[in-house]
């Protein structure tokens, strides 16, 4: 298996593992790691201005628990490079 850091997708990986460790610190009603994978999951879907994606798993988030407050915030962290609040 070839190493990470030569995978041609290593620079979008990394975005994504900090994105979604920047979603984790942030995120006051998550619960579990699911939850944090939803934010992701509407992070990216807002990043890819997919409007049925993001209405998926925003639902999906809030299901579980997840506060509206914190998809906003993943929403709002899919339009910064640097994550919410610059992390």
């Amino acid at each position: 298996m070839a190493e990470f850091n030569s995978c041609l997708y290593a620079p979008a990986l990394e975005e994504l593992i900090a994105l979604e460790a920047a979603i984790a610190a942030e995120c006051k009603s998550c619960s579990d790691p699911g939850s944090v994978e939803e934010l992701l999951a509407v992070s990216a879907a807002s990043s890819a201005d997919c409007g049925p994606c993001l209405v998926y798993h925003s639902r999906q988030a809030r299901e579980l628990g997840v506060a509206r407050e914190d998809v906003q915030m993943a929403i709002a962290a899919a339009l910064t490079a640097e994550g919410p609040e610059g992390a």
